[in-house]
């Protein structure tokens, strides 16, 4: 499958950076971000109680992700994306998820580098947000990553002719002191693996 391709210029305002990327995806961004509070309601809304009297943390302890994520939500301008849900799909992955990559080299020398996304849900709508990003800082390449629109972290990247890099995730869950202190990272500064 290809992916349509969309050019991120980290030289510009945080708030334009996804502007495009945003438009062409508004509708899929909009129904992943519903399915997950279809489909796990009870601790999609729970959850969201939460976010929704401290997402405006972010504004001081990551203020270029959150203005990054202001522009995503006022340029889709749907009445079910707010603040505090972008805040929240934006911090799913560290809440617990389970990723594997795969490096091999082929008889020829050549490297591939494959992972997967354990996202239990809706893996087609979650193709359907799938794009490629090229990052460039005023016109000049910096790296290539793999997408989901809506999202700001870099799960998987590389730079051309230099290496690849992926997140893998293992979190058992039985210590509730881990997510407890995985919140509190999150909402005090803590720049997370994937950006």
């Amino acid at each position: 499958m290809e992916f349509p391709q969309f050019e991120i210029d980290l030289a510009l305002p945080p708030k334009e950076r996804f502007a495009e990327v945003s438009l062409h995806y508004r509708e899929g961004i909009v129904s992943v971000m519903n399915s997950f509070f279809i489909l796990y309601p009870t601790v999609a809304y729970a959850t969201l109680f939460l976010w929704e009297k401290f997402y405006w943390i972010w504004q001081f302890t990551q203020p270029e992700r959150y203005a990054e994520l202001e522009g995503i939500v006022e340029t889709i301008n749907h009445q079910d994306l707010t603040m505090a849900k972008a805040v929240l799909i934006n911090q799913l992955y560290e809440l617990g998820t389970w990723c594997t990559s795969i490096v091999a080299k082929q008889a020829d020398g050549t490297i591939i580098h494959s992972r997967n996304l354990d996202y239990n849900h809706g893996m087609d709508q979650m193709r359907s947000i799938t794009y490629r990003a090229r990052y460039v800082y005023n016109g000049t390449y910096v790296f290539d990553a793999v997408m989901f629109a809506g999202t700001l972290g870099v799960y998987t990247g590389m730079k051309a002719n230099a290496f690849s890099v992926s997140q893998n995730t293992r979190f058992d869950g039985s210590n509730p002191l881990n997510l407890v202190s995985t919140v509190g990272m999150m909402y005090g500064g803590l720049t997370e693996n994937s950006w």
